[in-house]
């Protein structure tokens, strides 16, 4: 994908119009120099180069995807930083459907943009391969995992963050339409007691270039058949040479530093969440809002309730109590590489 200059920024974002994915904004040095924002130059430990030391990727379903390079970012054993705070507790016994182990059934193996029905427990989701630019893959839903990608060839030129694929499991409406059945969505924001959940990854000990996170749609009104919600909420599990879309004079004062340091790459602030400390990054897709929050260590794998994530960006004010949660999706942003990533394990109960 090419880009263009606009606001003084190098923006290397797109709606995927025809596969919901949504695409990361990367400042550019130029632009970050004009703006005064940082140090300019700098190349990510996977080559990757970051203008004022980050890139962006996109969340999904046609999102960018967020920060380190190779997976160091776990090891990150940085405190709570001054002025952050806990908005949320440690959960006790989950209920059979809110954890890992259950039973996942259905699927196949598919190429191109589909979708493939799994069951995992009792509960009907629905995994979206969803490559777009030129990409070429093949996934596999079910049989012990969730899905994998089994093959993935990435089209020639274009930059190094450029997101092609974003397979994903969903519960919901996705940006595709295609909703899942019993899924007790839409919902109110306002009605949302909690939303338990948990993903596993094999992404820590992939090397490609890309992300692993959550994609959780807003919108206004309550009926939506999919395109591009109101506002996307992002959980990253990982980051790996990206970094997610944000905000002109928002921070990006990375400079040569890998994004694994995303306290110094965001002005928005961060939050601890269940005893772990998240970043979080808010801008602009297309007419969306993005709200993104990026861990400082890497996780492999984790269970909370996503309605901690809702009440932040309620406080923030990218989501508000009147607005309807469409869907809840899983999965991997990749840009370069990306043969034998998983999503391993995936539950999502709204109540």
């Amino acid at each position: 994908m090419g880009s263009n200059e606009r606001d003084g920024y190098s923006v290397f974002a797109r709606i995927l119009e025809t596969m919901g994915h949504r695409i990361l904004h990367v400042p550019s040095i130029a632009a970050l120099c004009a703006f005064a924002l940082t140090a300019c130059g700098g190349a990510s430990p996977a080559g990757t180069t970051f203008g004022d030391g980050s890139s962006g990727q996109v969340g999904d379903s046609g999102e960018p995807t967020p920060n380190t390079d190779d997976g160091t970012n776990e090891d990150d054993d940085s405190g709570m930083a001054d002025g952050s705070e806990d908005t949320g507790e440690e959960t006790g016994q989950q209920s059979a459907d809110c954890s890992f182990g259950q039973q996942i059934s259905g699927g196949g193996t598919a190429a191109g943009f589909t979708t493939l029905d799994i069951s995992i427990g009792s509960d009907q989701y629905k995994v979206q391969t969803n490559p777009w630019g030129g990409a070429t893959q093949t996934i596999t839903a079910g049989g012990g995992k969730v899905f994998s990608i089994d093959s993935i060839t990435h089209p020639p030129g274009g930059n190094d963050w450029d997101v092609h694929t974003f397979p994903s499991v969903y519960k919901g409406t996705a940006y595709g339409g295609e909703p899942t059945t019993g899924s007790g969505l839409p919902i109110a924001v306002s009605d949302i007691s909690s939303v338990c959940t948990g993903m596993r990854t094999n992404a820590i000990g992939n090397s490609y270039s890309g992300n692993a996170t959550y994609d959780v749609y807003f919108t206004h009104d309550q009926n939506y058949a999919g395109g591009p919600p109101d506002t996307y909420l992002m959980v990253w599990y990982v980051a790996k040479s990206l970094n997610p879309i944000n905000s002109p004079g928002e921070g990006w004062d990375c400079a040569a530093n890998p994004p694994t340091f995303i306290g110094a790459c965001s002005g928005a602030g961060d939050v601890m969440i269940n005893g772990q400390r998240f970043y979080r990054f808010r801008g602009p897709n297309g007419n969306a809002e993005v709200i993104s929050y990026v861990p400082d260590s890497a996780m492999h794998e984790w269970e909370f309730d996503l309605n901690d994530f809702i009440q932040d960006a309620i406080s923030v004010g990218a989501v508000t109590p009147g607005m309807y949660l469409q869907s809840i999706q899983g999965g991997l942003e990749v840009a370069d590489g990306g043969n034998g990533l998983m999503i391993e394990d995936f539950y999502a109960n709204v109540e």
